[in-house]
């Protein structure tokens, strides 16, 4: 590994909520955030808190296709992706407009399609994503994250939620689970107390950060912890 990757032991982890949820009528702060993980094409994303309005962010691969490089000129069509998100373990009906896709980092944000053209669909994923809480982004913006074991977690496709350790770079996160198919675009939480989520789960070992992979407008937007 390079040298400004945080290490973490490859022991097994506790999560906080193991904790938590010891206690009687507290919330498990996952399973608070487990609405937020929806489903985008053949595979998962979440929901993400911004300070207007909701977006989903996603992997570049769960797109059926990537949108042409023309920028401000492009049409609505060709932009928007009809019936790609759903709840988990349903068909997708909801249709959505591509706000930013990165191929390289494997990122890619979707947000509300054109309410002007396409009313109908525009009031479904407004509809859609107000009945999902939005997860906050880890913040931490310097190159590597703090030495030490950070734990991490991710909801499987059983739908339960699985700790493990964590090597945050600049670039990428590391984990000591492997994924399975079909669980690209899943949040990987950082902080599983306030369920912040540091990178999303691509179908190598190596996971985008999203703090270093968004564009700056886009993060100016994001509720960051």
């Amino acid at each position: 590994m390079s040298e400004d990757t945080t290490h973490a032991e490859l022991v097994e982890p506790k999560c906080d909520t193991q904790r938590l949820t010891q206690v009687p009528g507290a919330i498990n702060p996952l399973e608070y955030a487990k609405s937020s993980v929806i489903r985008v094409g053949d595979g998962r994303g979440f929901v993400a808190q911004t300070v207007d309005k909701p977006v989903i962010i996603t992997c570049a691969h769960c797109l059926p296709h990537m949108p042409p490089a023309i920028g401000g000129i492009m049409m609505t069509e060709e932009r928007t992706y009809p019936r790609l998100v759903g709840m988990l373990g349903d068909e997708p009906t909801i249709t959505v407009e591509c706000l930013f896709v990165d191929p390289v980092a494997d990122v890619a944000v979707l947000g509300e399609p054109d309410g002007h053209e396409l009313e109908d669909e525009s009031e479904a994923y407004r509809a859609f994503v107000e009945e999902r809480e939005g997860l906050p982004i880890a913040a931490e913006q310097n190159a590597a994250l703090p030495p030490g074991n950070r734990k991490g977690a991710w909801l499987t496709l059983e739908g339960k939620w699985v700790c493990h350790s964590l090597d945050v770079n600049a670039r990428y996160v590391w984990t000591s689970e492997r994924c399975e198919a079909g669980m690209s675009g899943s949040p990987i939480i950082l902080d599983t107390v306030r369920g912040t989520v540091v990178g999303v789960v691509a179908s190598t070992a190596f996971h985008p950060r999203l703090v270093t992979s968004l564009p700056a407008w886009l993060l100016r937007e994001l509720v960051m912890r």
